[in-house]
C-alpha cells in the first residue's frame, strides 16, 4: 500500500484531513493505521466512534481495541456508560461547587484528583461513585428557583469555581435512552433537572476562571463575593 492510499483510506474513517494525518502519526503511523484498519470492522467502528483521538490510541496499541480504550479511560480522554467510551461533548466546562476547597488553594494547585479512575458516568451520577475520576458541574450556580447547582453542593461557606476550557460531558445527552430503567427498557437521566455535566476530576489551575463565596441569606443559599483568578489562562 502507498502513503497516498493509505492517507485516504485513514482519513475516510475519521476527522482528519490529509495534512493532519500525516502531523499526528508521521508516515509510518499513517501505514500502520491503514493496515490496522483494512477488513477490520470493529477497528474501523473505534475509530469512527472515537476519532482521531481513538485512531492515535488504537495504533500506539498495535490494534488491540481493549487496550487502546483502558488507555483512553485512564487519561479520561472518554467516559463509559455500561462500557461503551464517549468523547467529550463540548469543552465548555461550568461550575463546580465545593465546601472543601478555598481558591488560595485551587488558584494555585487546581482542584486535585484525590479519588479513583473510575470513569463510569452512571456510577459517579446516579450512584455518588467515591472512586469517580470525573467531578460535577452545573451550567450556573444556582438554578432559576435556587434549588439546586453547584453553590447547593458547596452550601454556605463554600465556593462554586467556574471552570472553562476542559473535556466535558453533557449528562442529559448522554444519558438520553440508554439507561437501564427496571424493566428493562431503556429510559433518560432521571436527575435531568440537575443539569448537570461531568469533567476530568483533575483541573490545573489556569482553567479554573474565578470563585463565587456561597452566603446564606435568611434561609437561603446565595452568591457573596467574586474573586478572579489570576492565574485563569483567559485572564488579560
Amino acid at each position: 500500500m502507498t502513503l497516498a492510499e493509505a492517507l485516504s483510506s485513514v482519513i475516510a474513517k475519521c476527522d482528519l484531513d490529509r495534512a493532519q494525518a500525516l502531523k499526528l502519526l508521521g508516515e509510518d503511523g499513517v501505514l500502520k493505521a491503514a493496515k490496522l484498519l483494512e477488513g477490520n470492522t470493529a477497528r474501523v467502528e473505534f475509530v469512527e466512534k472515537l476519532g482521531h483521538l481513538g485512531l492515535v490510541r488504537l495504533v500506539d496499541a498495535d490494534g488491540d481495541i481493549a487496550k487502546a480504550q483502558k488507555v483512553m479511560e485512564d487519561k479520561v480522554e472518554v467516559v463509559t456508560i455500561y462500557g461503551e467510551p464517549f468523547l467529550p461533548t463540548s469543552r465548555m466546562g461550568g461550575w463546580h461547587g465545593t465546601g472543601d476547597i478555598s481558591p488560595e488553594v485551587a488558584f494555585n494547585f487546581g482542584l486535585p484528583d484525590d479519588k479513583g479512575s473510575d470513569v463510569d458516568l452512571v456510577a459517579h451520577v446516579l450512584e455518588n461513585n467515591g472512586e469517580a475520576a470525573l467531578r460535577g458541574t452545573t451550567p450556573q450556580p444556582f438554578t432559576p428557583d435556587g434549588k439546586q447547582g453547584a453553590g447547593q453542593w458547596a452550601g454556605d461557606g463554600g465556593w462554586a469555581y467556574e471552570i472553562r476550557d476542559v473535556p466535558t460531558w453533557d449528562v442529559n445527552q448522554l444519558f438520553e435512552g440508554r439507561l437501564k430503567g427496571p424493566d428493562g427498557s431503556y429510559v433518560d437521566n432521571p436527575l435531568r433537572g440537575e443539569l448537570e455535566s461531568s469533567i476530568p476530576r483533575r483541573v490545573p489551575p489556569e482553567y479554573i476562571k474565578g470563585a463565587w463565596k456561597i452566603i446564606e441569606r435568611h434561609g437561603s443559599l446565595r452568591l457573596g463575593d467574586w474573586i478572579p483568578n489570576p492565574k485563569y489562562k483567559g485572564a488579560s
